[in-house]
């Protein structure tokens, strides 16, 4: 990973995707136990990027441009086996690494992630949500860096 590209991971404070889940798949998660990230495809939704005298949030339904890339759903794809996780944004840059559940707390599934090449462990959640009108998804979010 070229130095902009970690420069990049650094500053990425959170990456949360989002994604309503396809029925049959919440049919098929015990709803007694909190999710996993296996248990949906997630559809990029927003990126928080913080340094030490800033905060910028960039969202998909909003637009622009962050990085060279296209602010869009398409900006981040997240894909999650067993036990690997991958992260590819547009513009080709990967986080690789391995993930695992590391507890649970009022119905989110907390998850931890050693991504190839970060020195620190990176932790995030994944759950279910309620919309205002009554609409259930899925949300993952992904904190890289400090």
């Amino acid at each position: 990973m070229s130095l902009k590209n970690r420069k990049f991971v650094i500053l990425t404070l959170c990456v949360i995707l989002s994604a309503a889940v396809v029925g049959a798949l919440f049919v098929a998660c015990d709803r007694n136990s909190a999710p996993l990230p296996t248990d949906t495809g997630w559809t990029f939704v927003s990126l928080t990027v913080s340094d030490e005298t800033s905060v910028k949030v960039y969202y998909a339904s909003l637009g622009g441009e962050y990085n060279g890339m296209e602010v869009n759903e398409d900006m981040v794809t997240a894909e999650f086996t067993d036990n690997r996780v991958t992260l590819t944004f547009a513009n080709g840059d990967e986080l690789v690494g391995g993930w695992k559940k590391n507890g649970e707390s009022g119905g989110a599934s907390l998850i931890e992630y050693d991504f190839v090449g970060e020195k620190e462990v990176s932790y995030g959640t994944c759950g279910r949500s309620v919309s205002s009108d009554g609409t259930e998804k899925m949300s993952l979010y992904v904190v890289c860096g400090d």
